[in-house]
């Protein structure tokens, strides 16, 4: 019975499963192999997706030999400061024309399709800059080391006259894009006539800032900053999205319990990482990008006071914005309480 059952799948699979089955000492007589062999399979299965998405995140030639320079999009001084002035005149615009609006616009699903793509987008973007930090290490392994660094030394300083080009550089120009992107946020907010506190407005503009910088000046700590903060908005965006579409597989004081631990979580590594940066500067003689750190922590220092003085003067807004059943009930209602009026005057007359 097994030589017919071998003669079957031989005749099924072809003569390389015969041959295959004629040379594999670790057969149980039942055409069934050991488990090894399926294991074997696996690993050079997931070490071909591996190095599959090692290239295309690594050594793919867009990302590899990127360079930011007057050809890459977006690279000008003027094209930022055009870009942060047509934000808050438009923000100012917008919230005019619904304060006159009486209801919020209706948007659909398109919230909902906003927080998934900013979340697929931090993803992609945590785990291609992860991968081409590691190849960069493992490539300038023979710089940072005849400067007595470590793989942590050179995350946290990049030596002084670093070229703003290659893999680390390629994904931080898409962070930076991806913050032009979220600024439809506050338009989403604004039609949705939900309150729009200035420090929300502030943060886009500052961090928008703070990613240029980072391109123009080399930043040391781009590398940690971009791990951090596509990290947290992977989850914040993640929960923001089940929780538009109504998929609350957490109760809603967790939800906010663990957007709120990461944020606090994603503030203290900044802190050391940037504790880490000044010292290592101070110690080594000099890390790159340290004038962009002291102007990003410069426009925090003198936005926040006056950011949080605007926040304290904004009147509350009330949100108008109802869910589709309590829509329903409130047209019952109104259509009972008409039904009734019509019964009354009906038998007065």
């Amino acid at each position: 019975m097994a030589l017919a059952m071998a003669e079957k799948r031989s005749q099924r699979f072809g003569p390389t499963y015969q041959i295959y089955h004629n040379n594999n000492d670790d057969d149980d007589g039942y055409g069934v192999h050991h488990h090894h062999h399926h294991h074997h399979y696996d690993y050079h299965k997931m070490k071909t997706m591996y190095s599959a998405l090692r290239y295309w995140c690594a050594h793919h030639p867009v990302v590899a030999d990127f360079r930011w320079d007057h050809n890459a999009w977006g690279s000008s001084w003027l094209f930022l400061t055009l870009s942060i002035l047509t934000y808050l005149a438009m923000t100012q615009m917008v919230k005019l024309v619904m304060n006159r609006c009486k209801r919020p616009v209706p948007l659909g699903a398109l919230p909902a399709l906003y927080r998934l793509t900013l979340a697929l987008a931090s993803l992609v973007m945590f785990v291609g800059c992860a991968q081409s930090a590691w190849v960069e290490m493992e490539e300038t392994r023979w710089l940072w080391r005849t400067r007595s660094k470590t793989r942590l030394g050179w995350l946290a300083c990049f030596p002084v006259g670093t070229r703003p080009a290659g893999r680390v550089f390629f994904w931080t120009y898409t962070f930076y894009l991806t913050k032009l992107y979220e600024l439809l946020d506050t338009f989403i907010i604004l039609l949705r006539k939900r309150k729009l506190t200035a420090t929300r407005v502030s943060r886009n503009a500052t961090m928008l800032i703070s990613c240029f910088l980072w391109l123009q000046f080399s930043h040391s700590l781009q590398v940690l900053m971009l791990l951090a903060h596509t990290g947290t908005y992977l989850v914040s965006f993640s929960f923001s999205f089940y929780t538009g579409v109504r998929v609350p597989f957490l109760p809603r004081y967790t939800r906010r319990t663990w957007v709120r631990l990461c944020k606090f979580a994603r503030l203290g590594f900044m802190a050391v990482a940037s504790l880490a940066f000044v010292g290592i500067h101070l110690w080594t003689g000099g890390c790159s990008g340290m004038g962009a750190w002291i102007v990003t922590l410069v426009i925090d220092f003198i936005t926040w006071p006056f950011v949080a003085f605007l926040d304290r003067k904004t009147p509350k807004v009330v949100v108008l914005e109802l869910d589709a059943q309590q829509q329903l009930q409130q047209q019952q209602q109104q259509q009972q309480q008409q039904h009734r009026k019509s019964g009354v005057i009906a038998k007065q007359e």
